[in-house]
């Protein structure tokens, strides 16, 4: 079965995929890495943070999270990446960097670069407050410096 990518503003998620996020981070960096840290960390509805998820047969099957530049220094930081104990080995881990790095929500400052597709990373019916894009490379284009 073919690979869904969605890469959602946090205001879009539906609680449905909010849920299966939570707990695919729980089962991998929780249970299965022993990781002694709370996981929800307030940022995943904080400010302009998007997600990116890769769904399989109504299954997430990976995830990672992008937090917003401007609280992150100017930066976009790229986060809680994971692939599903059952889908390992796959190749997934280099798609969903591939994925992420083309949707890396970015503020407008540098959408005039060469090489980006510009697309609205917030639902049309979220308010124009800030100018904030979730950037597609285009084939044949220098791969822009996402940050730099």
């Amino acid at each position: 079965m073919p690979i869904e990518w969605l890469c959602k503003h946090h205001s879009d998620l539906g609680k449905e995929q909010l849920h299966a996020i939570l707990q695919l981070r729980a089962e991998v960096f929780v249970v299965e890495q022993k990781c002694p840290y709370l996981d929800i960390d307030g940022q995943d509805l904080a400010s302009d943070t998007c997600h990116l998820m890769a769904w399989q047969d109504d299954t997430l099957v990976a995830y990672l999270r992008l937090l917003d530049p401007t609280s992150q220094g100017g930066d976009v930081v790229i986060g809680r990446v994971l692939i599903a104990p059952h889908a390992r080995g796959k190749g997934l881990g280099h798609e969903l960097m591939d994925v992420g790095s083309q949707k890396s929500c970015t503020l407008s400052q540098i959408d005039d670069r060469p090489g980006f597709n510009h697309g609205p990373c917030r639902s049309p019916s979220s308010p124009p407050s800030r100018a904030f894009f979730c950037l597609e490379f285009l084939p044949g284009r220098p791969t822009p410096l996402i940050g730099k």
